[in-house]
């Protein structure tokens, strides 16, 4: 009852109609934390060509809180080589979360460490290079709010889904 659990990414394929089972995708450093410190792996989204990762975890390396991290997908989608941290202009000493690649290769993200109108924020980072991001904005009202503003992902690149919450 005393053990931390922490969450980790998993992987299925659709063969026909059917999934296969599941498997934990390796990004380095095991979840087997100590009592006091878990490693949390989550909310991913993969690029457009199915090349590229972004996920959420608070993992060694990170600057604070839960980072962006980013590796390489080989064919089959299974990470290739260690885990990258998207850095400091992405980044915040607190959380960064909710990662969603748009197909024009732009980065939208949650944060309450940027400057942001209140808890957290939905910001967008445009893509500066090959699997860099900057120039970080906040995607400001109507899109934020003075609440948690969670995620945001786009349908077809058209159309927006916002998830909000209400802190308490």
């Amino acid at each position: 009852k005393k053990k931390a659990f922490g969450c980790e990414i998993w992987m299925s394929k659709k063969v026909g109609s059917i999934y296969t089972e599941p498997e934990m995708l390796d990004l380095g450093v095991k979840s087997a934390g100590t009592d006091t410190f878990q490693i949390n792996r989550g909310q991913p989204t993969v690029s457009k060509d199915d090349a590229m990762m972004i996920f959420t975890s608070n993992q060694k390396g990170g600057l604070g809180g839960k980072d962006l991290w980013m590796v390489r997908l080989d064919r089959d989608g299974r990470p290739m080589g260690t885990p990258s941290n998207l850095g400091p202009e992405i980044n915040t000493k607190v959380d960064d979360k909710f990662p969603f690649l748009r197909a024009n290769g732009n980065l939208y993200f949650s944060s309450d460490g940027h400057c942001g109108m209140g808890g957290l924020d939905i910001f967008m980072a445009e893509r500066t290079g090959d699997n860099v991001w900057g120039h970080v904005e906040n995607m400001k009202s109507p899109v934020n709010s003075g609440g948690d503003d969670l995620a945001i992902s786009f349908d077809n690149d058209d159309s927006a889904t916002l998830a909000i919450g209400f802190g308490c």
